[in-house]
């Protein structure tokens, strides 16, 4: 064979392994805070976009489509918080998403309650001030976009699944998105990135 065949023949061995590899694209409506935390998961059986727009929940569907233009995607996940959203523009915008088949991971007030959720359970309702605070409570020298909030937390993940799905059986029979709080679905978006890890 030549050296020419050679790595025509070993590039076509690639690009049929990655083929059969699931792909993942995760929007998120934070720049940095998110997608610093999803793409520190170490997922070699899986092929992960992580895309922070800084962009609210109910724009969210809309910035995600430039990157489905180009691209097919087995899996969309757009991550959001309720934050300042209103009700209404925040319980719409969930519809939305899922209407179009995506997977809508939000947080009530804010992502930081899935970083509190490693440590303690939370049961009355908060502010992001409040969130924060509590966070910063277990976290002294917590900011926003800090790189190895994974690393810091990984040890703890299981308790904040735990912590997640105890407080989303809680709110199951509210029906509007939006009167959910504390909650956060985040752990079905680490639950699925945890699938790929590596064993």
């Amino acid at each position: 064979m030549s050296r020419k065949g050679y790595f025509k023949n070993k590039g076509k061995r690639k690009k049929d392994i990655r083929e059969i590899l699931p792909s993942i694209l995760i929007v998120c409506e934070g720049e940095k805070t998110e997608k610093l935390y999803f793409e520190a998961f170490e997922v070699p059986n899986a092929h992960v976009r992580v895309e922070g727009e800084g962009r609210g929940a109910n724009v969210l569907l809309e910035a995600a489509r430039k990157y489905l233009k180009n691209d097919e995607y087995d899996q969309i996940w757009l991550v959001f918080d309720k934050d300042e959203v209103k009700d209404q523009d925040f319980n719409n915008a969930i519809n939305k998403i899922e209407s179009k088949g995506y997977n809508a991971i939000y947080s009530n007030p804010c992502f930081e309650l899935w970083y509190l959720l490693h440590f303690s359970f939370q049961q009355s309702t908060l502010s992001k001030e409040e969130c924060l605070k509590k966070l910063k409570s277990r976290i002294p020298k917590y900011e926003k976009n800090i790189e190895d909030m994974y690393e810091r937390l990984k040890d703890k993940i299981e308790v904040a699944i735990k912590n997640a799905k105890k407080l989303e059986e809680q709110k199951k029979d509210i029906n509007s998105y939006s009167k959910k709080n504390p909650y956060t679905n985040v752990y079905k978006l680490v639950e699925e990135l945890r699938k790929y890890e590596r064993k």
